[in-house]
């Protein structure tokens, strides 16, 4: 048994993210059909199924979206590739930060029980010395004592820093995947929108398409509501944290403009 799916007039169908066009389309197990912008299905042949050995893809919402993403050319929007290079990258400075930690706390308490049992072999030395040589050695030894004090104290400031900066890190890599996720659930939101905007713009013959563009978040920085459109050309950013803008394409004019997510 073959299943098939025929474009009917103008309708907007996907299967597994491409655009259905006049030509009949084949489904196969797992194929992802969605007609217009929000009726999802997974097509599931009960035969086919039945002989799977292996439980397959998870074929959801977001895993669709991915996928229409990628084949509008807004596969970029999706942050897993970006947010898995930057957490390997933390992992790394979290690895080589604690493996700095544990060798200089190792060397520090070598040192510093090596200090020690110098202190203690001429500590057995004194008992040894009378008078006015046993002052000088008990005033010397006192001089090693408090050196050793204040080194004790300067290591574990030291390790105080290198704990607080891992921690730091920490904080920053969650702050970061907080923000890609608010991004990643914002653009999931946003993507069936533009691609109903990008259908009726192109039934009213309007010349012009909408697709989303991941931008440093200070991009509108002081512009009012009304002036939050600027050109391309002229966004400011400096990097940082991100943000989402629709961008709108003249294809007439060729010229290109932002506007905020909100």
């Amino acid at each position: 048994r073959v299943v098939t799916l025929t474009k009917v007039g103008a309708s907007r169908t996907w299967v597994n993210g491409e655009m259905v066009s006049d030509q009949p389309i084949t489904l196969k197990q797992d194929d992802r059909v969605l007609f217009g912008n929000n009726h999802l299905f997974r097509f599931n042949d009960p035969k086919e199924a039945a002989q799977r050995t292996d439980p397959g893809p998870v074929i959801d919402w977001d895993f669709a979206q991915k996928e229409l993403a990628v084949a509008a050319g807004q596969g970029s929007l999706m942050l897993d590739e970006a947010r898995e290079k930057e957490a390997a990258e933390m992992r790394l400075r979290m690895q080589a930060l604690e493996a700095k930690l544990a060798k200089d706390r190792e060397e520090a308490r070598l040192q510093i029980e090596s200090q020690q049992k110098a202190l203690e072999d001429q500590n057995k030395k004194l008992s040894a010395l009378g008078g006015k040589e046993k002052k000088e050695a008990l005033k010397a030894l006192e001089g090693e004592r408090a050196a050793l004090k204040r080194k004790e104290e300067e290591v574990e400031a030291m390790l105080k820093r290198q704990a607080d900066e891992a921690e730091a890190i920490q904080q920053l890599q969650e702050k970061r995947r907080k923000e890609h996720d608010i991004l990643h659930d914002k653009i999931l939101h946003l993507l069936p929108m533009i691609s109903e905007t990008n259908g009726i713009c192109d039934e009213l013959d309007r010349g012009i398409t909408f697709d989303l563009k991941i931008v440093p978040k200070n991009t509108f920085k002081g512009q009012s509501a009304r002036a939050r459109r600027p050109s391309i050309a002229g966004a400011p950013g400096d990097g940082g944290e991100s943000a989402i803008a629709v961008r709108l394409r003249d294809r007439g004019s060729k010229r290109e403009r932002l506007w905020t997510y909100d």
